[in-house]
């Protein structure tokens, strides 16, 4: 077993459109494979769990809340378990990601369930969140923190929070140029907005967007990808992608995975 006890930071934080599995609540994976979730109470700022495993060796991955911090976590595990050091991912460094509250996991379920889990799991690789709800506006001052960080690929998915076309425009192709003259070689993929078609600027934020990419390309950049938001909910139902016309639930963040998942392999050559 592994039991999880936490303290919420704040414990009186109820999200009108999210799950509190997903903005409060913890998720346990063994070996890859969902295990369990640990529910907090609507206003508990205790709460606890356990997941039940079969014997042998496991490599036990605990995500984090989405939303809500915590201020403890307490992890336990069966008397006479031994732990071990974990078994190493595929890459030596994460893949990182910057972007609106949709990059953050708005409103995913359970933490396993944004679109960075799924990633994580299909590719092997370790993940660094910087979805900031509301907050990541492209300035300079993130690219450059970003540009330090180790990671073995950087997807850039901040559409949503740019508050005009004209915002998109003075902010995106320049954070970018920060990110590549620090790193040459980065892998970068460049996303747009999932529900762009509810956007009366949504294709001229789109064609802004793919004109960085495009920029990149012409200069010779050849470690540059391009996802159309468009394609993120896939072909079919996509108004049944979200909880509310713009945040994805469960289905829209696989669907999303799925779209960003072939740049990301090809990016990392897997």
């Amino acid at each position: 077993r592994v039991a999880v006890r936490a303290s919420s930071l704040y414990p009186d934080s109820i999200m009108n459109h999210m799950a509190l599995t997903g903005s409060k609540g913890l998720d346990i994976y063994a070996d890859g494979e969902y295990c369990a979730t640990i529910r907090p109470g609507i206003t508990d700022e205790w709460f606890e769990g356990v997941c039940e495993l079969k014997a042998g060796v496991k490599d036990i991955e605990i995500n984090m809340p989405l939303y809500n911090g915590l201020t403890r976590l307490l992890i336990g595990i069966s008397a006479g378990a031994n732990v071990l050091a974990p078994r190493p991912y595929r890459f030596n460094e994460p893949v990182v990601y910057y972007g609106s509250s949709i990059t953050q996991g708005g409103c995913a379920s359970r933490p396993g369930n944004c679109y960075q889990g799924f990633l994580s799991r299909w590719l092997d690789a370790d993940q660094v969140n910087l979805g900031f709800s509301g907050s990541a506006k492209g300035e300079a001052e993130m690219a450059e923190y970003i540009a330090g960080l180790p990671m073995c690929a950087f997807v850039f998915d901040y559409d949503h929070n740019a508050p005009d076309v004209e915002h998109l425009r003075r902010t995106h192709e320049p954070f970018f140029k920060i990110i590549r003259r620090a790193r040459p070689e980065l892998p970068v993929i460049f996303v747009t907005k999932p529900d762009g078609n509810r956007d009366p600027h949504g294709e001229e934020r789109r064609e802004l967007i793919y004109a960085t990419y495009e920029h990149a390309r012409e200069n010779g950049d050849a470690h540059v990808w391009f996802v159309d938001g468009r394609t993120l909910f896939g072909e079919h139902d996509h108004e049944d992608c979200t909880v509310d016309g713009c945040h994805p639930n469960d289905l829209g963040f696989y669907r999303m995975a799925q779209a960003i998942y072939p740049a990301l392999k090809q990016a990392l050559s897997v």
